[in-house]
């Protein structure tokens, strides 16, 4: 289920070819944060909730205790937070420049490299 992030990363990959017209490089760009958005931001923090809590809920029982080290949890949080966290700090970005963009501040085809100073 965790691959489900890399589900923007072929838009991504694109982002920097000059040879799209503005059009398809702006519905490329549109299609990162789209898929950035439902993917890294809904879906997969969705996913790891119920995970934490059913791995709240079954710490306890045997077949769990049996099963799994007692590790798992904190360290499946701890790195879980993590993601999120980096994830929702690349998705405001990804907002920014969008906005930018949107206003006319910068075209579609500049300011794509990978570096922000913004």
């Amino acid at each position: 289920p965790m691959l489900l992030m890399e589900a923007s990363t072929p838009f991504l990959a694109i982002v920097k070819a000059d040879f799209f017209s503005e059009t398809a490089s702006l519905l490329n760009q549109m299609g990162f944060a789209l898929t950035f958005f439902s993917c890294r931001i809904v879906i997969v923090p969705y996913m790891w909730l119920i995970l934490m809590w059913t791995m709240m809920e079954q710490k306890s029982s045997p077949r769990y205790q049996e099963c799994f080290p007692s590790y798992l949890f904190p360290v499946s949080f701890i790195f879980g937070m993590f993601f999120n966290v980096l994830n929702l700090y690349w998705f405001i970005k990804i907002v920014k420049k969008a906005r930018r963009k949107l206003l006319g501040i910068e075209k579609v085809h500049h300011g794509n490299e990978l570096n922000e100073n913004k």
